[in-house]
Order: structure tokens, then C-alpha cells, then sequence
């Protein structure tokens, strides 16, 4: 293996690492994001350079992962609609938590809000 091939997954398994890091424990405001991008284009060199690529990477995973919850949020969303027209439909509970998904609490109480 060529040792840029060695530097390349070293950096990405520490970058996989500081992005874990600021996942969990840091949530920056808008305003202290904001500070941080600007204090990132003013970097020079190499350093500047790393931390771009960092932030370029973390703002990634983000994106991934807010695409995700969202598709979540989507399915979710699409199973209680679904069930809210089998209940229009009189169907019973148990064959709308077969088909949906959705626990009997849920549709009970999905039931209660239509009403």
C-alpha cells in the first residue's frame, strides 16, 4: 500500500473520530457557527487547509444525517396517513397494525384525534 494511501485512511479515521467528538458533545448556535466559519477562512497554509477539510466533512455527515431523519420522519408520517384512511374506512386495529406498522396505542390514539 503506498504510504498516501496510508495517510489518507489515517486522516479519515481521525477525522471519523473528531466528527463523533462534535456530534456528541458540542452544539454550536447559529451565531458561535457562524464565528467559527469566519474564523476558518481566515486561516492560511496547511493548517487552514486541514480545518476546511474537517468542516467540509463534518457539514457532510450532517447533511447525511438530517437526510436521514428525515426520510424517518417521511415513512412515519406516510404510515400514520395510511392508517388514518383505514380507520375512515372502518378496518379493524389489528389489520392496521399488520399492514402499518404502528403500535394499537398509536392508532388508538390517532383514532381519538380524528374523532
Amino acid at each position: 500500500m503506498p504510504a498516501n494511501d496510508v495517510q489518507y485512511e489515517y486522516r479519515s479515521c481521525e477525522i471519523q473520530l473528531v466528527n463523533r467528538f462534535f456530534e456528541t458533545y458540542v452544539t454550536l448556535t447559529s451565531s458561535e457557527e457562524k464565528k467559527l466559519q469566519e474564523e476558518v477562512k481566515r486561516m492560511d497554509g496547511r493548517e487552514g487547509q486541514k480545518v476546511r477539510e474537517f468542516v467540509v466533512s463534518y457539514e457532510k455527515k450532517g447533511m447525511e444525517k438530517g437526510l436521514e431523519q428525515g426520510i424517518e420522519k417521511g415513512k412515519e408520517e406516510t404510515k400514520t396517513e395510511i392508517a388514518a384512511a383505514m380507520l375512515k374506512k372502518d378496518m379493524d386495529v389489528d389489520t392496521i397494525v399488520e399492514i402499518t406498522g404502528l403500535s394499537a396505542g398509536e392508532i388508538l390514539r390517532l383514532n381519538k384525534e380524528e374523532q
